[in-house]
């Protein structure tokens, strides 16, 4: 998981330095705890790309060998594209803040509690499409929506 860290207007740097270790230390820590206990490496292949989109394809297999004779010629085999599947990458976004007003009054539940809940609900959103696009390809099914957006399972 990837995250951006910005000052946001109104936020004073001299206060954005001193609480950016211990919100990233969080952010880190929580999302590392998360990756250790899910199941999704173990139903899906958890590749990583470069590209706003992959194809892939398949070959079929070939003819096989076939009976020609004493000196009889090899018979020419071949292969071709079996299917091909495209990648299309989507990316999933979510937002904090935490308002100038809340570090200055030391709020430091806001501190905690934000980007503790913001780890939580990325894990959460990644583990139920997860099991969204499992379900749906047990019960036989070619895509499922989710987040308002269609996503193809064959």
């Amino acid at each position: 998981m990837g995250y951006i860290f910005s000052v946001g207007s109104g936020v004073a740097d001299s206060i954005f330095g001193i609480c950016e270790a211990p919100i990233r230390s969080i952010l880190d820590s929580r999302g590392e705890a998360y990756e250790k206990k899910s199941m999704l490496g173990e139903f899906f292949s958890m590749e990583t790309s470069d590209n706003a989109m992959d194809a892939f394809t398949g070959m079929t297999g070939m003819n096989g060998f076939l009976p020609v004779g004493e000196n009889g010629e090899y018979p020419a085999d071949y292969m071709e594209e079996g299917y091909q599947k495209i990648f299309v990458y989507e990316t999933f976004k979510d937002s904090f803040a935490i308002s100038a007003e809340a570090m200055a009054d030391g709020k430091a539940l806001d501190l905690k509690q934000k980007p503790t809940g913001f780890i939580k609900g990325w894990h959460r959103t990644r583990e139920t499409f997860g099991a969204a696009l499992y379900g749906g390809a047990i019960n036989g099914q070619s895509s499922i929506t989710f987040g308002g957006k269609k996503f193809g399972i064959l």
